[in-house]
């Protein structure tokens, strides 16, 4: 997803670039992920829990805030659990 401003804001020539300070931003969806936003929500509709297997770093738990608020519009009962790992690598020995 993408954060914009609200339409009446997205016209640069004519806002004052200083309300955009105050304005609430808005999560929009872009185009190239519509199936997964799609399938998400189908998923999600009926589940009770969702495992949220990202990696743990920024990009990772924004896809994962993400999920979420796809899940919730469709599913507010949803509980979310975050699965934490470092690694899966085979061991080396030396």
């Amino acid at each position: 997803m993408n954060m914009d401003f609200p339409e009446e804001l997205n016209k640069w020539h004519s806002v004052e670039p200083s309300k955009l300070f105050d304005a609430e931003p808005i999560l929009v969806i872009r185009e190239d992920t519509i199936s997964y936003v799609r399938a998400l929500s189908r998923l999600g509709s009926s589940a009770s829990t969702v495992y949220l297997a990202l990696d743990a770093d920024s990009e990772g738990e924004a896809i994962a805030y993400e999920a979420v608020f796809v899940i919730r519009n469709v599913n507010p009962r949803a509980v979310f659990k975050r699965v934490l790992f470092s690694a899966v690598t085979k061991k080396r020995h030396y």
